[in-house]
């Protein structure tokens, strides 16, 4: 998936800041590291390129704390609003239509079409694809996805970016985790410290304790104070049981297809979405329907 975003970054002038780096998941508890190590081996037996690091090998030339971690070269960080303007710029100028401030009323399944009511009109397509975010579609169960409310800071540019400075993405086993990288402009973007979503006001009542917690965070690994935060935010994510996206035919309907991308990993999962939802078009099954598709179990 990261070789075909790559592509898809790189055949046009604006690829949206797309960087290949490493990402470094690390073990917070003993537990945790052999959980990890069980994740190694199973990663092995797939073909999956993956290095195991102890304690000792984190320090040097890392110079993290951990208990230990999974090291992986197939990684990379992107801006996603300036990677999703460009690729809607190569939607139109293959031809496609954009419709802005345009509110979805209703649909109908017509045979082998849809009937879409939009708040400008209405038209028949061959597909209808709902790409919602965390909201469901109407014809889901409510129980499909549990929300979750996640925060992330950024600080001032610095020259001293420790153990990111070449790049590297760092993210934790813990739950509530946290995750940081560098930024192209030399800053240290810092995330995580996820709760259960209860409401807008609540989640963003939260924004000032989460970001003293996200800093602290940072100052404990960079093992010093951290330069001023410049910018602090919250949002909301869905997420499935089993932590994979919800991607596929929408049960009862032959025309109607969906990619939630929940689970925090939207940019890969929507790569995915292309190719299932393509052949599914098409008439040509991707592999991997199955386990992304609207029969798997579990659901809440």
């Amino acid at each position: 998936m990261i070789d075909a975003l790559h592509k898809l970054a790189h055949d046009r002038d604006d690829s949206g800041d797309f960087v290949r780096c490493s990402s470094l998941h690390v073990a917070s508890t003993r537990a945790h590291a052999r959980r990890l190590r069980k994740e190694c081996a199973l990663r092995t037996l797939h073909g999956l390129p993956v290095e195991w690091l102890s304690r000792d090998d984190m320090r040097s030339p890392h110079a993290i704390d951990g208990h230990a971690a999974l090291l992986t070269h197939q990684a990379a960080s992107v801006d996603p609003v300036r990677f999703a303007r460009a690729a809607l710029r190569r939607a139109t100028s293959a031809g496609a239509v954009l419709c802005a401030r345009t509110a979805l009323l209703q649909w109908v399944p017509e045979g082998k079409r849809v009937r879409v009511m939009t708040s400008r009109g209405q038209c028949t397509a061959g597909a209808l694809i709902h790409a919602t975010g965390y909201e469901l579609p109407d014809t889901l169960p409510t129980n499909a996805v549990s929300l979750n409310s996640s925060y992330a800071l950024v600080k001032q540019p610095t020259a001293d970016l420790g153990p990111l400075a070449g790049g590297l993405l760092v993210w934790q086993t813990a739950r509530a985790y946290t995750y940081m990288r560098a930024t192209p402009d030399s800053r240290i973007l810092v995330g995580g410290s996820d709760v259960p979503f209860t409401n807008e006001d609540l989640r963003d009542a939260l924004l000032p304790a989460r970001t003293r917690q996200l800093e602290r965070a940072l100052e404990r690994f960079l093992k010093r104070p951290a330069l001023p935060t410049a910018f602090a935010w919250a949002g909301t994510f869905g997420q499935t049981d089993d932590g994979l996206p919800r991607i596929g035919r929408m049960p009862g309907f032959d025309h109607v297809y969906a990619a939630l991308g929940y689970g925090g990993n939207g940019i890969v999962f929507s790569q995915i979405a292309t190719d299932i939802l393509s052949g599914l078009i098409l008439g040509s099954e991707d592999r991997d329907t199955a386990l992304f598709g609207f029969e798997r179990h579990p659901q809440r």
